[in-house]
């Protein structure tokens, strides 16, 4: 049987790995209103606020994860932790993330790529 510390550390575990889950849904679906616009300016200060929302999103599931892991010093959640991170790199805005999200032309990569 399961004891109760061990019911909240996975309850735990569980909420943040939905939370970045979440986080990348969001993200997507945040993104597929902006690739219709029109200035690529527009559509990069755009993804700049969606990257910094899943940012806040992913770090509170870390945060979280943290507090459980101080709160029951079981080494089961360091592992979860350290898979954690793992999603949040993922998810690190780079030049060719950027242009696979907003599906950029050819000429607009250039400009992100500084050509």
């Amino acid at each position: 049987m399961l004891e109760d510390g061990e019911i909240i550390s996975y309850a735990f575990v569980a909420f943040a790995f939905i939370d970045a889950t979440t986080a990348f849904i969001v993200a997507k679906w945040m993104l597929k209103s902006t690739i219709p616009l029109v200035s690529l300016g527009e559509r990069m200060d755009r993804y700049a606020q969606v990257s910094l929302l899943r940012f806040a999103m992913l770090v509170s599931g870390a945060l979280l994860l943290m507090v459980a892991l101080y709160l029951s010093g079981d080494y089961r959640l360091a592992l979860a932790y350290g898979v954690y991170l793992l999603f949040f790199l993922s998810a690190w805005p780079t030049r060719s993330r950027l242009c696979a999200e907003l599906k950029l032309k050819e000429n607009e990569r250039e400009v992100v790529y500084g050509r």
